[in-house]
């Protein structure tokens, strides 16, 4: 029996049902995913889906009264640029309102210019007199050449009604750039930056809202610290979600009762017994406790004046105005801060000032000032995970004071081109070239073991300072309320510097002869003021740093840990496009037009072969 092909017809309706039944599975699984919120990320980094962290937070939210709703500003026509990074946006606002089961709502919004260059009424309530969104301005070149300015307003606000009440916030997506105009080029890197920070950011402004109990921050004064004036960067940076207010302990014993942390900033006068009882005691039942401090005196008039000053052990600046006793109290928990500086090959380029120095220079560029910036790297450890540039400046040395101490972490670090000077070395602006080239602060600036902590954490159970230096009598009375040992376990950081937090301060002398000091330097904790005098603008972290100490500290970790998110956006080889753009042209173009030739010629071939009669 012989095997006989189909039909034409049968052929046809064969292929036509299976044609019918694909077109109609596409339809049905459009439709399905339609009511479905289910996302397949094939990203390498995940950069569409949320961090464990975020649907951790996200959980909670859930259980809010209310609902926040979110105004991101970035609707309308957008550069190239920003397209991408607003689609970006709205992926995470879609996660977080599906994860928070539509208790956050989002829209976005196009606010237009009234044609004359002036900023109208919606503009003027988004900037709310400085305490909104601020605005970015873009200078860019149009078709015609010419140099046009497009303002856009990279931020969102946020609002909680609660019980008839409601509070706001508003998050800033970019951060305007100090110095005025920014062009395209300048967009991309700062796009690049804030794709790592959408979830943290948006994740802080809705914890802001619905946060209903603040922890208490006292700033410690009394014993020479950073005047309060000095803190007003800092204290703005942490405002939404802590209490702070300057504390002095006078002798007082419970004086420190209602604060969950102390920060110590830059002490330089001596601490009474007393005092440091009290402290010690306050990290005994469970406060946390963080120490800025450097152990050396320098003088930066006379460093700037004659290029090159004396660094003093702070005890011997003024007998009786030295923090060692603070420093022996740090030492006793675990931490020793070395009176010594760290050098570092990654640092910044200081500049002289020709008009201050008396000494003749040949140059205004001292490149090598390895004494005076040392710019941080970060480790594994939570507080620190993914920050950049975190500017210490005459950092001293930390180690541990006990030889082995698991509870001991670093927290910063040199980089291994680094070296540590003597006990309180001469400071000076040395020729790079004295280090040779390339440069070498060691014998082996490749090995990891030359890194020198500058910052760390001692956690744990801890004893307390006075176990054996209270007259028995007192320590074992009852109505003394003594702790030898802390009652839960608590956290100590101390970091090498004690102005890293600090913003500039100037002095007004009224008529009647009283000083009083007011804060300059509102941009202090993100760029290096020093170098922005001279019109250049190099971006730290130090304020990201600071905010994450804190929230490490006070176990905030939910929103914290957002930060640790490292989204890799790998910059297209611009030199590589131009060079190849013709040919990718020719064959996008090209490819097609030969393909859709040669089916022609084919089907032509075929239908003659195939209607001519032989």
């Amino acid at each position: 029996m012989k095997f006989r092909l189909p039909s034409l017809s049968t052929k046809w309706l064969y292929v036509s049902s299976i044609l019918i039944i694909v077109v109609i599975s596409v339809i049905l699984i459009n439709i399905l995913a339609n009511f479905s919120s289910a996302k397949i990320d094939m990203t390498e980094d995940k950069r569409y889906s949320l961090s464990e962290p975020a649907e951790n937070f996200l959980n909670k939210v859930r259980d809010i009264e209310g609902k926040v709703f979110v105004e991101v500003y970035l609707g309308g026509e957008l550069p190239a640029e920003l397209r991408s990074f607003k689609e970006l946006i709205q992926e995470k606002l879609e996660a977080f309102k599906d994860l928070s089961k539509g208790k956050i709502d989002f829209k976005f919004i196009d606010p237009k210019s009234d044609g004359n260059g002036k900023p109208n009424e919606l503009e003027l309530e988004i900037f709310n007199e400085g305490k909104g969104v601020r605005p970015v301005e873009i200078n860019y070149k149009d078709n015609k050449g010419i140099i046009n300015v497009m303002r856009i307003w990279p931020g969102a606000k946020m609002s909680y009604n609660q019980n008839g009440v409601t509070k706001e916030a508003y998050v800033q997506f970019i951060q305007e750039r100090p110095g005025g105009l920014t062009n395209l080029e300048m967009i991309r890197a700062a796009v690049e930056n804030s794709s790592n920070d959408i979830e943290y950011l948006l994740a802080s402004g809705v914890r802001e809202l619905i946060l209903e109990k603040k922890k208490r921050i006292g700033f410690l004064q009394g014993h020479g610290e950073l005047r309060p004036e000095e803190t007003k960067a800092a204290k703005l940076l942490l405002k939404n979600f802590y209490y702070m207010t300057e504390v002095n302990i006078n002798d007082t014993l419970n004086k420190l009762d209602e604060f969950d942390a102390i920060i110590i900033a830059d002490p330089k006068d001596p601490f009474s017994e007393k005092d440091l009882y009290v402290i010690d005691q306050f990290v005994m039942r469970g406060g946390n406790l963080m120490v800025f401090m450097n152990t050396l005196y320098i003088n930066e008039d006379s460093l700037e004046t004659n290029l090159g000053t004396n660094s003093l052990r702070r005890s011997f600046v003024k007998p009786t105005l030295s923090n060692l006793s603070l420093k022996n109290l740090l030492f006793d928990y675990g931490i020793n801060i070395k009176e010594n500086l760290v050098m570092d090959a990654n640092c910044f380029e200081h500049i002289i000032d020709k008009r201050r120095a008396k000494a003749r220079i040949a140059s205004n560029e001292a490149k090598t000032p390895f004494l005076q910036h040392v710019l941080a790297t970060p480790s594994d450890h939570l507080a620190v995970k993914n920050l950049n540039r975190i500017s210490l400046k005459f950092v001293n040395e930390v180690s541990s004071s006990k030889k082995s101490n698991p509870n001991f972490k670093t927290i910063l670090s040199s980089s291994n081109n680094s070296l540590a000077t003597r006990q309180a070395p001469l400071v000076t602006f040395i020729d790079f070239r004295n280090f040779g080239e390339p440069l070498k602060l060691n014998d082996s600036p490749e090995s990891e073991a030359n890194r020198l902590t500058l910052a760390a954490e001692v956690s744990g159970t801890l004893t307390s300072y006075f176990i054996d230096k209270l007259d028995p009598t007192f320590a074992n009375n009852p109505e003394s309320k003594f702790v030898r040992n802390s009652v839960k376990p608590g956290k100590i950081i101390a970091v090498g510097n004690g102005t890293f937090l600090a913003n500039s301060i100037d002095s007004v002398r009224y008529s009647d002869g009283t000083i009083r000091y007011l804060p300059i330097g509102k941009d202090d904790l993100i760029i290096d003021r020093h170098l922005a005098s001279f019109k250049i603008v190099f971006p730290i972290d130090n304020a990201a740093f600071l905010q994450n100490l804190v929230d490490y500290m006070l176990d905030d970790n939910a929103i914290f840990e957002l930060r640790s998110r490292k989204i890799n956006i790998k910059e297209l080889d611009r030199d590589k496009i131009a060079e190849t753009k013709n040919y990718y042209t020719l064959l996008n173009i090209g490819i097609p037009v030969l393909l859709i030739c040669l089916i022609g010629l084919i089907m032509t071939w075929y239908r003659r072969k195939k209607y001519t009669q032989n």
